[in-house]
């Protein structure tokens, strides 16, 4: 699974639950930050190192760190779906 894919479906299972201004961040974090950066990334082969120089693209390039922690928690939520014992994207967190 892609981090495109694992997006789609945890946006779609989800959005039921927000509200609108909720959806739009989350929709605008997802299209603007995550697909055209790692998109086509399968989740299962995401290294701590492609994170780290995401997250230091984003903190160069990108939004500010309110935003940044947002994306970060969703990366978390997939790495606990693929390995639900496993703390790595917690530990790699941006500052």
């Amino acid at each position: 699974m892609t981090v495109v894919q694992w997006c789609g479906q945890w946006f779609t299972t989800n959005r039921h639950k927000w509200n609108g201004n909720t959806e739009g961040g989350y929709r605008n974090l997802i299209c603007s930050h995550l697909l055209p950066n790692i998109g086509n990334a399968a989740l299962s082969g995401l290294t701590e190192q492609a994170v780290t120089d995401f997250y230091d693209n984003l903190r160069s390039h990108g939004p500010g760190v309110r935003s940044i922690w947002c994306i970060h928690l969703l990366l978390r939520r997939s790495a606990r779906r693929l390995y639900p014992r496993s703390m790595t994207l917690a530990r790699n967190t941006p500052s």
